[in-house]
């Protein structure tokens, strides 16, 4: 339908009529996205994608930014003279977001840095009483 739509548009230069719509249709169908929406009258046509939910996005970023707070405590656990940029280098994640990570844990009690920041370590707190 939309091939014939196309071609009777004149657009006899296009290289294959009708194949970018079924690789998109495939690609779309491959990554698990609803399938797009044709709107098709006598002069035009129109493509309509439809996104997904921002909501499950930003869910993932949770997760994913909980699992690198728990990653940078076990490291910090096992070397306490960890730097941010090695942290930054095993996790897979910028240094600015380890460093955020950090500030986030400092601030919730869970990180607390002992002595200065050239000669001194970090110290992962179990439970209030070590503060």
């Amino acid at each position: 339908m939309i091939k014939r739509a196309i071609e009777s548009l004149g657009m006899e230069l296009v290289e294959k009529v009708g194949s970018g719509i079924v690789r998109m249709k495939n690609a779309m169908k491959e990554y698990d996205l609803k399938a797009p929406e044709f709107d098709i009258d006598e002069n035009w046509f129109t493509i309509i994608f439809k996104r997904p939910r921002m909501q499950q996005i930003g869910e993932s970023t949770e997760k994913g930014a909980e699992k690198s707070t728990e990653k940078i405590l076990i490291l910090i656990k096992e070397n306490k003279d960890i730097s941010a940029r090695e942290l930054s280098k095993i996790i897979g994640i910028s240094q600015r977001a380890v460093e955020k990570h950090i500030s986030n844990l400092k601030k919730k009690g869970r990180l607390k840095r002992v002595g200065p920041d050239k000669g001194g370590y970090w110290k992962v707190i179990e439970d209030e009483t070590e503060l």
